[in-house]
C-alpha cells in the first residue's frame, strides 16, 4: 500500500516544532497578562556597561521588574550610602522600596518632604512611601510641611512652630506650665493678689457693693454715678473711726463744711483757715535782768494748740531781744504741739529787753505764726528814809517797796512820820522824774545818781529823788 505523504517523517517533525512554538508563545502570552511568577532570585545584577545609573544596556532600563525584597546600594562587604541617591529615582519616586537603616541613606540630600497621603519626593529627587504604608517614627531635623490635616500623633522633640498667625483649628493646650484651665480660674492660685479672697461676697444680686469696710484712709478718689449713700436718713455721713470723724445730726441752716480734721455742721460762710490757738512757754513773763547765761539748754519748753489743723509742722525760733539760735527749734510730739525742751541756751541780752519766740505753724496749706515773749527788766524802788543826802545802793535797796518794771509812771501811798521824808528811785535810762502830791505838783529834790547792781548782776545807775518836806503823814504821790 503506498503511505500518503501527509504523515511522512518529515511533515511530522514540522508539526512537533510548530506545536512547540504555538505553546511557547501562548506562554509567553500568559507570562506577559497573568506577570511574572514568584520566584527568588539570589543573584547580583551587573551593569552591561560603565553606566552608573541603568541595570542593563546603555540609555535602555527594565520594562518590567518584581522585586518582593531588595536593598539598595548594598554590598557583601559594606553600605554603598554615597550612590542610594542614584537608586532613589531621579524623574519618579521607587513604590516599594524597603531600607531598613536609615544611616544607608544619609548620603541622599536635596529630599523635599510633602503630605499628601505619601511620603514623595516634590521635585527630581525624594523618597516615596505609597499611601497604604505606615511610618510608626519619623522624625523631621527641620521642618514638616503637611499638605493635610490627617496627623494619627504628632511628637515634637524640640520647640513647636506655626506661621499660622489665626486660630489654628483643632489645635488645644490640654495644660500650660503643667497646670490645666481650671487651675488659672481659681481665685486662690493668684499671687499679689488682696488680702481677702472673698470679694465676690461683697456684692449683692446686681453685683454692686453691699458693704466696703476700708482698712486704710487713703483713697486717691470715687466716682459715683448716682447717688451716694452713707448712713441713715439722718446720719447723712458717718463713719466710725480713721481721719473722718463721726458726724452728728443735721442742724437748719447749717451746711456741712470740712475744717481741715472732720467734717461739720457749721453756719454757712464759716471760715476753717489753719490758726495757732495757743503758744506757751514755762517761763515767767517778766524777769529780772542779769549777765551771762538766762537759760540754759532744756530750761524752757514749749506747747501749742491749732484751729482747723492738726498741723503738718512747727518749729520755733528767737526773733526779738537777743540773737537767733543756730537751728529753729522742731516742736515734735503728735502734731506739733510739744511740749517740747529747748535744745540751745538763751542768753541775756546787753540791757532790759523783751526776749521773742516765735512758733511758725502750718497744715500743709495755711501757715500761721504765734510769739511769746520775756520781759528783762530791773526794779525800781520807793519808801521811807531819814537821810537827807548822799544816798548809797544799800539806802536805796533797804527801801520798802520794789517792783520789777520798765517804766517811771507809778502812783502810790506813803506815810510819813516826825524826822521822816519820801524817797524814790528808777532807772536813769528812762529820764528824769516828775511829781504830783496830793494833787499839787512839785515837792521832791533834785535827784542824786547811784549806781546799783542787782541780785542776778546786772548793774546800772538810778536816779534817787527825796521829798523836799518831812513829817507829812499820809498822801498820795503820783510819778511820772
Amino acid at each position: 500500500m503506498k503511505k500518503h505523504k501527509l504523515f511522512s517523517t518529515k511533515n511530522i517533525l514540522i508539526g512537533i516544532v510548530y506545536t512547540v512554538i504555538v505553546l511557547f508563545l501562548v506562554f509567553c502570552l500568559i507570562t506577559i497578562v497573568k506577570g511574572a511568577p514568584s520566584e527568588t532570585y539570589t543573584r547580583t545584577m551587573l551593569p552591561e556597561t560603565d553606566s552608573a545609573y541603568n541595570i542593563g544596556a546603555e540609555n535602555l532600563e527594565y520594562l518590567y521588574s518584581w522585586f518582593d525584597f531588595m536593598r539598595i546600594g548594598y554590598s557583601t562587604t559594606t553600605y554603598s550610602t554615597t550612590t542610594v541617591s542614584a537608586y532613589l529615582g531621579t524623574t519618579a519616586g521607587l513604590n516599594g522600596v524597603y531600607i531598613d537603616d536609615w544611616s544607608e541613606i544619609t548620603g541622599v540630600s536635596n529630599w523635599d518632604f510633602a503630605w499628601d497621603g505619601t511620603i514623595k519626593p516634590t521635585t527630581t529627587v525624594g523618597f516615596y512611601v505609597n499611601a497604604s504604608s505606615t511610618i510608626s517614627d519619623l522624625r523631621v531635623s527641620d521642618a514638616l510641611n503637611a499638605t493635610t490635616t490627617n496627623v494619627g500623633t504628632l511628637h515634637v522633640y524640640t520647640d513647636f512652630t506655626t506661621d499660622d498667625t489665626g486660630l489654628v483649628t483643632n489645635l488645644n493646650a490640654d495644660q500650660l506650665d503643667s497646670q490645666t484651665g481650671s487651675y488659672y480660674i481659681d481665685w486662690d492660685n493668684f499671687i499679689n493678689k488682696p488680702a481677702t479672697s472673698t470679694i465676690l461676697a461683697l456684692l449683692d444680686s446686681d453685683y454692686r457693693i453691699a458693704e466696703l469696710n476700708a482698712t486704710s484712709t487713703l483713697m486717691d478718689s470715687a466716682t459715683i454715678t448716682e447717688s451716694l449713700y452713707v448712713g441713715t436718713d439722718t446720719d447723712v455721713l458717718k463713719v466710725t473711726s480713721g481721719l473722718v470723724a463721726t458726724v452728728g445730726s443735721p442742724v437748719k441752716n447749717y451746711a456741712l463744711l470740712w475744717n481741715g480734721t472732720a467734717p461739720v455742721w457749721a453756719a454757712q460762710g464759716t471760715s476753717f483757715t489753719f490758726s495757732n490757738a495757743s503758744f506757751v512757754d514755762n517761763q515767767t513773763a517778766t524777769q529780772e535782768i542779769g549777765t551771762g547765761t538766762f537759760l540754759a539748754i532744756g530750761a524752757t519748753s514749749f506747747t501749742a494748740t491749732y484751729s482747723n489743723g492738726p498741723a503738718t509742722s512747727g518749729s520755733v525760733q528767737i526773733v526779738g531781744g537777743v540773737a537767733a539760735w543756730a537751728s529753729a527749734l522742731d516742736m515734735g510730739g503728735p502734731n506739733y504741739i510739744g511740749p517740747t525742751a529747748s535744745a540751745e541756751v538763751v542768753p541775756y541780752p546787753a540791757n532790759p529787753a523783751t526776749i521773742t519766740f516765735r512758733l511758725t505753724a502750718s497744715d500743709g496749706t495755711d501757715t500761721d505764726t504765734s510769739n511769746v515773749t520775756i520781759n528783762l527788766i530791773n526794779n525800781r524802788f520807793w519808801g521811807i528814809t531819814t537821810k537827807t543826802s548822799s544816798f548809797t545802793e544799800a539806802d536805796v535797796e533797804g527801801l520798802a517797796g520794789s517792783e520789777l518794771s520798765n517804766s517811771k509812771d507809778k502812783t502810790f501811798s506813803s506815810t510819813t512820820g516826825a524826822g521822816e521824808y519820801i524817797l524814790w528811785a528808777s532807772r536813769t535810762a528812762l529820764g528824769t522824774v516828775t511829781f504830783s502830791v496830793d494833787g499839787f505838783s512839785g515837792g521832791f529834790q533834785a535827784p542824786e545818781t547811784v549806781s546799783i547792781t542787782n541780785a542776778s548782776g546786772f548793774a546800772e545807775n538810778y536816779y534817787v529823788y527825796r521829798s523836799t518836806n518831812l513829817n507829812l503823814g499820809t498822801i498820795t504821790v503820783i510819778s511820772d
